[in-house]
């Protein structure tokens, strides 16, 4: 027996969660590496059953009615002395964590099971050839110590149906947070921390399935918020989500009945891989359905404006509304898509309070999506816009600044068309007035050729 084995065993040690499983685990190694084997099995065993009591234990006091309902019962046995009820529950209790709560694999279970008869083996006069007493063997031992570590001591209770619950409980219950930062900080501490890899994967469907299941209007109006939690689930574990999710929104998207089909916009809009999962079939209904719904369903389809077709045809539904609802659709829904025509209707604008609202609640959020070109059509808008109403609006130079704060990236490409109106803006008369000044030495900072600005009482608007 080599010290890195025997340094494995202890090291492993230290995963094990509850302290008296520990204590009782330890006990095993230590029979194990002291040469008492049988003692070493029928320890370990102890340490199993043990566990699984203490587990089922922290279940019910985090309110799961099945764990509630099993402790309950094992009081009762325990209080009455009913030592013929403790052997049943103790025969099939591996079975109950594999069925029932899920907490073990079947060949996690398979190989439990195998320690179990090795117990009763260990326990008992049992021969396994003309009288030979069964002996357990130095690396069976150990693999049973490994196995119930690996497989029960060392992991949280909360395994699949029991997490999925959990989940939903406090997703409802209001201790559940809203941005995707917080959400995957919370899934990753306190619902996949030792989450074995069946149980995350069950979460992952279960996640998938509630905004377009049977229960999708228990998740009204906590779409996005779901949505996320997926999302974040996927950034935190990879290859789970990538092993399942795909094929798995492929097949919901062309199953699903029509009435969920917007649903998917949440799932696209927190995960931008999932547009591509639907397939071409499952792209084609969720279209389709932006396409021939009223504006006052499409929650989901704005959700996923920003995949290009998706936003063309929200676009459509946008440009059909009142100008009041439009300009407030436009501001509430940024999208590459709407770019086009909200600068047109910056440009439209018929005085110097639409030209400030226009700017500051459309132009402003769209500017994220602005590519070179769209600095072009800024400038134009500027120049085309009736009787200066921007130029000469109070809060467009705070507009053009922040503007600019979120496109400076497009420089040095962006910069002819930012002299360009810095060029307008000079021969405008406005150069020394409002924040000006300010955009315009922002702009110099930059390496943007601005023009020479003249003293005030020369410029002169050619």
């Amino acid at each position: 027996m080599s010290s890195q084995q025997l340094h494995s065993l202890d090291a492993l040690l230290l995963s094990v969660r509850d302290p008296e499983s520990k204590r009782l685990a330890q006990d095993a190694i230590a029979a194990y590496q002291g040469g008492a084997l049988r003692a070493a099995v029928l320890s370990i065993w102890v340490a199993v059953c043990a566990d699984l009591i203490g587990k089922l234990r922290e279940l019910a006091t985090g309110g799961d009615a099945s764990a509630s309902a099993k402790v309950r019962e094992l009081d009762l046995w325990i209080a009455a002395g009913d030592k013929a009820k403790f052997q049943g529950f103790e025969n099939g209790v591996i079975e109950l964590a594999k069925a029932q709560f899920e907490m073990l694999l079947p060949h996690e279970a398979t190989d439990l099971e195998r320690l179990k008869d090795d117990r009763n083996f260990c326990a008992h006069p049992a021969f396994v050839g003309n009288d030979t007493l069964f002996s357990p063997s130095a690396e069976l031992v150990r693999a049973h110590i490994v196995h119930a570590i690996t497989h029960l001591l060392g992991k949280a209770p909360v395994q699949g149906k029991q997490l999925i619950a959990r989940f939903e409980r406090d997703f409802h219950g209001g201790a559940f947070p809203k941005t995707p930062a917080e959400i995957e900080t919370v899934l990753r501490q306190n619902y996949l921390a030792r989450a074995k890899s069946s149980a995350i994967e069950s979460l992952i469907k279960a996640l998938a399935k509630a905004l377009v299941g049977d229960e999708a209007d228990k998740f009204k109006g906590k779409e996005r918020q779901l949505a996320d939690a997926l999302a974040a689930i996927g950034r935190t574990h990879v290859t789970n989500l990538d092993n399942i999710l795909p094929a798995h929104i492929e097949r919901v998207a062309v199953q699903i009945p029509d009435d969920r089909v917007l649903n998917l916009g949440f799932y696209i809009a927190a995960e931008s891989r999932i547009w591509g999962w639907l397939g071409d079939a499952g792209q084609a209904r969720f279209l389709a359905k932006v396409e021939n719904s009223p504006l006052s369903e499409l929650r989901g389809g704005f959700a996923a404006r920003h995949v290009q077709a998706v936003g063309e045809r929200l676009l459509v539904h946008v440009m059909a509304a009142p100008v009041k609802d439009r300009d407030e659709l436009m501001g509430r829904f940024p999208c590459a898509a709407f770019v086009g025509e909200a600068l047109a209707r910056y440009q439209t604008a018929g005085s110097f309070r639409s030209a400030e609202m226009c700017g500051a609640g459309i132009i402003v959020p769209h500017a994220q999506h602005f590519k070179v070109e769209d600095i072009a059509r800024l400038d134009t808008a500027i120049r085309g816009s009736v009787n200066n109403q921007i130029l000469h609006a109070g809060g467009s130079s705070v507009i053009l600044m922040q503007v600019y704060e979120t496109t400076k990236h497009l420089l040095p490409a962006a910069a002819p068309h930012w002299v360009s109106i810095a060029d307008y803006i000079i021969k405008g008369r406005e150069a020394h007035d409002y924040e000006y000044p300010a955009f315009l030495a922002a702009l110099s900072a930059a390496g943007v050729a601005v023009p020479p600005v003249p003293p005030q009482d020369e410029s002169v608007l050619t």
